[in-house]
């Protein structure tokens, strides 16, 4: 009987420590998976679905010739000058390639505030379950995230496969390690 009932205390012991370092690793976790996504973003161009992001537009985008404090003002007003001399169309892609940033594939990165201001911060923590939400630490960047979102028409910090393989197999190894600690 002494077998059953140390059993029992040890699987007591593990139920009862889940929740309360499931909370401290989320964070760890979601942050390590959110890696992973932003070098899939900027390396690859590439959503969680694992397909290409569209090219950047060709289209002329008027506000781009105006400085801003998204865009150098040497920038703009070499892109500018360029625009009314006929060597770049106007369009984002060329704003791009004046600043010096990848037009090959979508990145979503110009100036990497947007990608340096997202965090992970748990929104929810019980018993059972742990969210992580991870989203910008500002609106304007949270608006920036929503807008590139918009535009690909999926969440450019979804998860992918490669993230959530990994999330996987940190919980298990989580698990694991719990199991293996409690005498």
């Amino acid at each position: 009987m002494g077998g059953i009932k140390n059993l029992i205390e040890k699987y007591t012991r593990i139920a009862k420590e889940l929740p309360e370092q499931r909370q401290k690793l989320a964070l760890i976790y979601a942050h390590d998976a959110h890696a992973i996504t932003q070098a899939r973003l900027v390396n690859d161009g590439v959503n969680a679905n694992g397909k290409k992001f569209p090219k950047y537009s060709e289209g002329f985008i008027a506000h781009l010739l105006v400085p801003s404090k998204y865009a150098k003002s040497s920038v703009v007003v070499k892109f500018k000058k360029d625009a009314n001399e006929g060597k770049n169309n106007g369009s984002y892609r060329a704003f791009r390639d004046a600043y010096g940033r990848r037009t090959d594939i979508r990145t979503h990165n110009v100036d990497n505030n947007m990608l340096q201001s997202i965090e992970q911060v748990v929104t929810f923590h019980d018993e059972f379950k742990t969210i992580v939400e991870i989203r910008a630490k500002d609106k304007e960047n949270q608006r920036k995230v929503n807008a590139n979102s918009a535009i690909v028409k999926i969440n450019i910090l979804a998860f992918g496969k490669a993230e959530k393989d990994l999330l996987s197999d940190l919980n298990k190894e989580r698990i694991q390690e719990l199991y293996n600690s409690v005498k």
